[in-house]
């Protein structure tokens, strides 16, 4: 069984995905595509420069700025490749 990751492991990737543009896709079908800004101790993502749009739907884009995104209703995070 895997004990996961040491805090030190986990803040080294962490830091690494700082201010990398990712998209993350929501329980109820949005999709926000932003840059990782930051975390909180629970832990919510913190995305600057934030555009939400819904999945499947055309012309849905808005700009929202800063958003916060709780960990439970996140279904799935992915990185730009470009900025891997």
């Amino acid at each position: 069984m895997s004990e996961g990751l040491s805090p030190e492991e986990g803040q080294k990737i962490l830091n690494y995905f700082m201010n990398k543009k990712l998209t993350i896709k929501i329980c109820d079908g949005r999709r926000i595509t932003g840059f990782l800004y930051c975390t909180d101790n629970y832990p919510n993502i913190l995305i600057s420069q934030a555009v939400e749009s819904w999945e499947g739907v055309n012309n849905t884009e808005r700009r929202i700025g800063l958003v916060m995104i709780k960990r439970d209703i996140i279904k799935n995070i992915f990185i730009a490749k470009d900025d891997m």
